[in-house]
């Protein structure tokens, strides 16, 4: 599925702190590239869900979109504050934020919200990978549901696990960092991952999704 949205006038709502920082030259740098600049940027204070003066900044701007940089509880709030203003941009939320966690937390203001994903959709199951993945889950506990941060874990033990053989019999913290830099590539069930100065090659994919209005996700192409 494509959204084709042709947006020009987008903003930026971020954590003040190294990681909300580095979202916004992340956001900056793909928006020069498009001959775009941001609208407007509001900043909130980490571990707060003081946002309603960022609220304000980006509102005036009246901008169609608005990135967000942070964790689902400011994030969730900034959503349910704007459509009580009647304010009602497309938001775009990066993995960092939690998916479920902030589709649980905004319950119906929720659809429609976009949130970007750094592992392929938990329940499309013509991937190998991800047919394993539920296999191991359902092998480990019956009662417990697919989920964008379950199936991060997935890949990182099976990341994990020769990389340890390749460490060898006493691995340390820099001989399994030096081991998978030096691999750069590891095929997990058909899908290659790919980390350290090899992603210099293979640019990471990045997996697009969709709040739905009953809180689950849908995955989408491209906006």
């Amino acid at each position: 599925m494509n959204l084709i949205l042709h947006f020009t006038n987008i903003a930026i709502s971020y954590q003040d702190d190294s990681f909300g920082r580095d979202g916004l030259s992340g956001v900056r740098r793909a928006l020069e590239k498009r001959g775009m600049e941001l609208s407007a940027e509001g900043t909130f204070e980490r571990n707060t869900k003081f946002v309603s003066s960022a609220l304000r900044i980006i509102k005036r701007a009246e901008p169609q979109a608005v990135v967000m940089i942070g964790t689902y509880g400011p994030c969730a709030e900034f959503i349910k504050l704007a459509h009580k203003a009647g304010f009602h941009p497309t938001f775009v939320n990066v993995s960092f934020v939690g998916a479920n966690a902030l589709a649980k937390e905004l319950g119906a203001a929720g659809e429609g919200v976009v949130v970007s994903q750094v592992v392929p959709f938990p329940w499309d199951t013509s991937l190998k990978v991800v047919a394993d993945y539920q296999a191991a889950q359902e092998a480990l506990d019956p009662s417990l549901s697919p989920g964008f941060v379950s199936l991060e874990g997935y890949l990182s033990g099976r990341l994990t696990a020769p990389a340890l053989e390749l460490a060898g019999p006493h691995p340390t913290r820099a001989g399994l960092l030096r081991a998978i830099n030096e691999v750069g590539r590891f095929e997990i069930s058909g899908s290659v991952i790919t980390v350290g100065p090899k992603m210099q090659d293979a640019p990471p994919k990045v997996f697009l999704t969709v709040i739905q209005k009953d809180g689950s996700f849908k995955a989408v192409d491209r906006l």
